[in-house]
């Protein structure tokens, strides 16, 4: 079983927004926070946990996918574009744009 993921990102600003804003459609919300991580976990408090860590040099590739019901009404898709996400229908010079800004 996954215990944990940490993901580093060059904007954790952006990267807590965008999370803060999908967390309950993907059943997560954050544990804690400060100045160089971000933390967060299943509503039930179990695992696995992910955390963001700031890292002005991150530049490799990582894919981070959380399971959505296909015909969710939860809102999850309206926000991610919101936040910046275009999905992995858009173009490839714009699907994960915001993520590749992170990373």
């Amino acid at each position: 079983m996954l215990h944990h993921v940490d993901v580093h990102v060059r904007d954790l600003a952006a990267a807590k927004e965008l999370f803060d804003a999908l967390a309950d459609s993907i059943g997560y919300r954050r544990r804690s926070a400060d100045d160089e991580f971000i933390g967060y976990e299943p509503v039930d408090g179990g695992r696995p946990r992910f955390g963001l860590l700031r890292d002005e040099n991150a530049g490799g590739s990582m894919r981070l996918a959380f399971a959505v019901g296909r015909r969710c009404r939860c809102g999850f898709r309206p926000r991610a574009r919101r936040h910046g996400d275009r999905g992995a229908r858009a173009p490839p010079r714009i699907r994960g744009r915001l993520l590749r800004r992170l990373l």
